[in-house]
């Protein structure tokens, strides 16, 4: 199933890729005021979540016909361009976008704004910006900002990695490599703050290949760092119960302890609602199998994948 995820991450099309060129400005309008009306369109459209890049070439700042575009379909297949223009100066003027979208027909058109005076340049860009993205078929950025903060409420991840396990006294050693598998269903209380809960089972083998299986059972929050980002750092904490079986020697038996966790790790956004995750895990006050035995599963190191409903 994990692999099902991972393929299904990898598959999944990204954010729409959207080159916006310079700003050709009339005469006597300033560099400094070209610059913001492009940053204004550049804002609104990465707002709708479209992957915005600021081109520096300025082989297309004065196109006016799209046949000008159009060799830049060999070089960036599949990304839109915009080449904004600024006509007239002073009281009266038009903000211009001249769009090539080859995943669409016609592949390439033009949009315009009037401006009735300098003071409503930024409204007017914002306007402009609303027109590009909706015949880009961007999604409104209400709804982004709603999907954001917690249109999506239930996570799911599923998570494989390593437990490292020390130990005290002379109870014999753990391998290097303890297999663990973890379930993990989050609920997006907020965009930043993720409480959890995570069932987890770690399958280990000391030197002379007996076993033992740990099986914590946890609840938890975690907060969530730049949430909307691509890459989301996290940390977070967590209570519960650690079940232990399958004893080491004959001097060990099952049981059972209460266990604190810490943790913290990076999400990576594939797509809004696929993102593949590496998480650091540590057990706060350890675990003895029993009497004596100075047993500790310690630090615990995860990779998968998290998908958002």
């Amino acid at each position: 199933m994990l692999g099902s995820l991972l393929a299904l991450a990898c598959v999944a099309a990204p954010a729409r890729p959207i080159a916006v060129y310079p700003v050709h400005r009339p005469a006597g309008a300033s560099e400094a005021q070209a610059v913001a009306l492009r940053r204004v369109v550049e804002a609104d459209l990465a707002a709708r979540g479209a992957q915005v890049r600021e081109a520096t070439a300025d082989a297309f700042a004065s196109c006016e016909r799209p046949a000008c575009l159009l060799p830049r379909k060999a070089a960036h297949p599949g990304e839109g361009a915009v080449v904004l223009a600024w006509t007239g100066f002073g009281e009266a003027s038009v903000l211009s976008a001249l769009v090539l979208d080859d995943r669409a027909a016609p592949s390439a058109w033009s949009t315009a704004v009037p401006v009735a005076a300098l003071a409503d340049l930024p409204r007017a860009a914002s306007a402009l910006a609303a027109h590009v993205g909706d015949g880009l078929g961007l999604p409104p950025p209400g709804e982004r900002r709603a999907r954001e903060e917690g249109e999506n409420t239930i996570g799911l991840a599923l998570k494989v990695g390593n437990t490292l396990g020390s130990f005290a006294s002379d109870a014999p050693a753990l391998s290097g490599f303890n297999f663990r598998f973890d379930l993990e269903v989050d609920y997006l209380a907020a965009a930043s703050f993720w409480p959890f809960v995570d069932l987890s089972l770690v399958l280990a083998h000391d030197a002379h290949g007996q076993g033992v299986q740990l099986v914590p059972v946890l609840l938890g929050a975690k907060y969530v760092f730049r949430p909307g980002a691509i890459l989301r750092p996290f940390a977070g904490m967590a209570l519960g119960l650690n079940f232990l079986s399958e004893s080491l020697d004959a001097g060990t038996g099952s049981g059972d302890s209460f266990a604190v966790y810490g943790m913290g790790g990076l999400d990576g956004f594939i797509t809004p609602n696929v993102a593949v995750l590496g998480e650091v895990t540590a057990n706060l006050n350890g675990l003895e199998a029993s009497g004596g035995s100075g047993v500790l599963f310690a630090v615990g190191f995860n990779l998968g994948a998290v998908v958002l409903f």
